[in-house]
């Protein structure tokens, strides 16, 4: 078998997930946790696409509407510090998916484009911290705060850190 980089698409939540074509290649979702590789085939009726096949968005986007949407469905996990993390649509008409995070009984919303969001969940659970780069915002206290903001910063600190948005603030005004 020739070695090569595919994407699957999760067939419950619609997550894609790129993987090398071995015999042995076994694949869980980074969203919901569905096994959808085993022993290099596709299981659960995950669907296999090239790399550079672009049909793979529309395909994955129908299945998260479905899982999302039609079955107002969410994902919870827990994070690398066992906090309590829950994956939901949060803007239907935007398709902006948020990951609400409780640190001390405070909870941070970060929100994502759903093509996102599996790396996001996966940062979450290895590291205990978002993934920056894609993050469009993040939302505490029923306010949004866009990219590169001071506010935006010190709440994301405080995921990294573990502790209140409170302490966060405290310890950025100390510094």
């Amino acid at each position: 078998m020739e070695l090569r980089v595919a994407k699957v698409i999760c067939p419950r939540c619609g997550a894609i997930e790129a993987f090398f074509t071995t015999e042995s290649a076994t694949v869980k979702c980074g969203l919901c946790g569905l096994k959808i590789i085993s022993g290099g085939k596709a299981k659960n009726g995950a669907m296999i696409f090239d790399l550079d096949d672009d049909e793979i968005y529309r395909a994955s986007e129908e299945k998260a509407r479905e899982f999302f949407i039609n079955k107002k469905r969410s994902v919870k996990f827990k994070d690398r510090y066992g906090r309590e993390c829950r994956v939901f649509l949060n803007d239907y008409k935007e398709r902006l998916f948020a990951i609400s995070v409780k640190v001390g009984g405070e909870e941070i919303k970060l929100i994502y484009d759903f093509f996102n969001v599996p790396d996001a969940v996966k940062m979450l659970k290895i590291c205990g911290e978002p993934n920056y780069f894609p993050l469009i915002a993040v939302e505490y206290c029923g306010k949004m705060y866009l990219e590169e903001s001071r506010v935006q910063k010190i709440l994301l600190r405080s995921l990294a850190m573990n502790v209140e948005p409170e302490i966060a603030v405290l310890l950025e005004d100390m510094l």
